[in-house]
């Protein structure tokens, strides 16, 4: 007798929470990110967007995806893998107030969050400081704080234009793993 289950299907699924206004995208095809919010929210106003969190590879042209969701509040990139730039005026200009980054950036692009009136928390998950371009954050509010892994807080705190801003450890989403292994 031999156990030969049947392989899982995608786990991964793209949802539309209308009355929240959330949308989730971990199912999508590199470089196509805006096909796959469009095609989750279907008919719906892209102003009925507060919010988007997005789990999967993603390119620098994805960026682009979130351009005409002019109402988003929130951005939750903490995911994603395969980019290491926010490209140049990638947010310019939006609504967002809460941003997540994931640990793979390493570059925030020229006027990327310049005039985010709104911008009020960053989560930075990179280790190191991403390096910032001409005006990054050009007129965000001296207010905003950027959270970013304990273990690098000295470091932000000394970056050049990260160092304007208040900077504090990431607080949730840590996790622990204890692993046992055997003697020897």
């Amino acid at each position: 007798l031999c156990f030969d289950p049947t392989p899982p299907g995608n786990p991964g699924a793209n949802y539309w929470y209308s009355d929240r206004g959330e949308v989730v995208v971990d199912d999508f095809t590199p470089g196509r990110l805006e096909s796959a919010i469009n095609t989750v929210i279907g008919d719906a106003d892209p102003k009925d967007v507060a919010s988007i969190i997005v789990a999967g590879i993603m390119t620098n042209g994805d960026f682009s995806a979130f351009r005409r969701y002019t109402a988003c509040a929130l951005l939750d990139l903490s995911r994603v893998t395969g980019v290491t730039d926010v490209p140049n005026y990638a947010f310019n200009e939006t609504k967002l107030e809460t941003v997540y980054l994931p640990a793979t950036i390493e570059k925030i692009g020229n006027y990327a969050f310049s005039k985010c009136d709104n911008l009020k928390t960053m989560s930075v998950y990179a280790l190191t400081p991403p390096t910032l371009g001409n005006n990054s954050f050009y007129q965000v509010s001296k207010g905003l704080v950027v959270y970013v892994p304990a273990a690098s807080l000295q470091l932000y705190m000394a970056a050049e234009g990260w160092k304007d801003f208040t900077i504090l450890p990431i607080q949730k989403d840590i996790r622990s793993l204890t692993i046992v292994l055997p003697q020897g």
